[in-house]
């Protein structure tokens, strides 16, 4: 009976999963939002010292004050620039 149900129509399973990965973008713009905040904190010395930072690291919590920014307008909006800023972000704050 399962058998019968499932389908091999790529359009169904994505019309299906649709909604669900809107969901997703959105919880996970939200936690980007939150990040956003962070870096403003840290640019106006509220959790870290900015003003003593060395440039590299200063330049690095601007880039990610500007890119979590975009990331989390492209990500609430599910669009593809916001996916592949969200994936610039995590690829870089990995490698760093």
């Amino acid at each position: 009976m399962l058998y019968c149900q499932l389908t091999l129509d790529p359009e169904a399973q994505l019309e299906r999963w649709r909604p669900v990965l809107r969901i997703f973008l959105k919880i996970l713009s939200v936690c980007y939002a939150i990040g956003f905040l962070f870096h403003i904190g840290d640019l106006l010395n509220l959790r870290l010292d900015f003003s003593t930072m060395s440039p590299g690291w200063k330049a690095w919590v601007i880039y990610l004050t500007l890119f979590d920014a975009i990331a989390a307008i492209g990500l609430w909006k599910c669009a593809r620039w916001g996916i592949a800023t969200f994936l610039l972000v995590a690829l870089s704050q990995l490698v760093a």
